[in-house]
């Protein structure tokens, strides 16, 4: 019983420090949420990706947490982030990476294929582009399609 108490107060520990004033509260609450994997931090990791208040590197950190939420939440988290146009580049390629690599769904990236011919940021087509092409023409097993 001791040590469910213990996880439960730290369990709601990096939930009180990601709403703390400080970066460095924030940027240490984040891998502490991602480490713990569970729900509620999915749910806390997915508000602070989206909040368009937080600060860059806060939010492209509580991004990387996101490998192992549901399909569905990740749509609904990712993809509006990167087709935001008055978003950082920096947030951009990292929800887009994050679409590729954890939750792929070979309709999205054909859309985000077709984006980039549209796509005015030179950083996010120059990243978009090399990732793409390098994925096309890989030979490890692990990434190709077939």
């Amino acid at each position: 019983m001791h040590r469910i108490n213990q996880f439960i107060n730290e369990f709601t520990f990096f939930f009180k420090c990601a709403d703390a004033p400080t970066f460095e509260e924030k940027t240490f609450a984040i891998g502490g949420l991602k480490n713990l994997g569970l729900g509620g931090a999915h749910a806390k990791l997915i508000q602070i990706a989206a909040d368009k208040t937080a600060d860059r590197s806060v939010r492209v950190a509580a991004m990387g947490g996101l490998a192992t939420i549901p399909h569905k939440d990740a749509k609904e988290t990712l993809l509006p982030i990167y087709y935001d146009r008055n978003a950082h580049h920096e947030l951009r390629t990292k929800a887009a990476v994050m679409m590729v690599m954890y939750h792929y769904e070979q309709m999205i990236v054909e859309q985000m294929i077709g984006h980039l011919y549209f796509e005015q940021c030179k950083y996010v087509k120059n990243f978009m582009w090399t990732l793409f092409e390098g994925l096309a023409n890989t030979k490890s097993p692990c990434l190709s399609l077939e």
